[in-house]
């Protein structure tokens, strides 16, 4: 991607397509109509990540869950099982999903919060698999990409149970780790819960997103988000195809049930 500065940013993207800002416009060329939505919702990401700083607001990359008054984020790496473990916990609590994929993240109200991305999710293939989703129209109307399917918010609410949510105060982090052996988990301190959470920082961490290609917000920099709400973290080493801790669900529970209203 490209830009040419001046009173109107003009952005190019590789195998994309051209974006013109002027002011508050934004004009977006496609050639390839079957592209316009993931593309579009490619942009307006960028939109948020970099005219959101003005509010506080950053793209945040993990899963999470509403837990009454409070919330659990679940973070880490690509393919290191968020969403897998997301969808497990919240059938295992009833409690909704907030996110798979990208969320909002930021403060609301004082609290530090994740809210639902107004746009469409990646969820992975085996995923889908596993909730008996993948089926031919879904590859048909959402053909994988590097292992994933882009689904639009409304599928992701259908397919994978989001419940669509502005702001959900987050009290809990769940970092997760693929395990090539065993799950097995250990309490976070304090400075690694920061860490965790940092890391879910996609503007701060993806370097796709670290250039203001649309001159929204050239000269403003993020600040770190206060996390003095978070008052439990765990690090899971993680094997989607073996039981979750015993141990491990008593000590969540134990840190989440007094957020939630009796």
């Amino acid at each position: 991607m490209r830009w040419t500065p001046g009173r109107i940013w003009t952005a190019r993207y590789v195998d994309g397509p051209y974006v013109l800002r002027e002011g508050n416009r934004l004009v977006v060329s496609f050639t390839d109509t079957t592209e316009a939505r993931r593309w579009t919702d490619r942009i307006l990401r960028e939109v948020l990540i970099h005219g959101g700083r003005h509010y506080g607001l950053r793209l945040c990359h993990g899963a999470a869950l509403e837990l009454g008054a409070g919330g659990l984020l679940i973070t880490g790496e690509s393919g290191a099982g968020k969403t897998d473990l997301a969808l497990k916990l919240a059938h295992a609590l009833a409690a909704p999903v907030v996110t798979v994929d990208r969320g909002t993240m930021g403060h609301h109200h004082g609290s530090f919060c994740i809210g639902t991305l107004p746009f469409g999710m990646n969820v992975h293939h085996a995923t889908l698999s596993d909730l008996g989703c993948t089926t031919p129209d879904l590859a048909r109307r959402y053909p994988p990409i590097a292992g994933k399917h882009y689904l639009s918010l409304p599928d992701a609410e259908r397919w994978c149970g989001i419940t669509r949510t502005p702001w959900t105060p987050i009290t809990s982090v769940v970092q997760v780790v693929r395990s090539t052996t065993r799950t097995r988990w250990y309490p976070m301190s304090s400075e690694e819960i920061s860490d965790a959470v940092a890391a879910a920082d996609t503007s701060a961490t993806d370097p796709g997103y670290q250039t203001d290609w649309l001159g929204l917000a050239p000269n403003t920099p993020l600040h770190p988000s206060a996390i003095g709400d978070l008052h439990a973290g765990w690090s899971l080493h993680y094997r989607p195809d073996h039981p979750l801790p015993q141990d491990w669900l008593t000590d969540l529970k134990r840190a989440i049930l007094p957020a939630v209203p009796s």
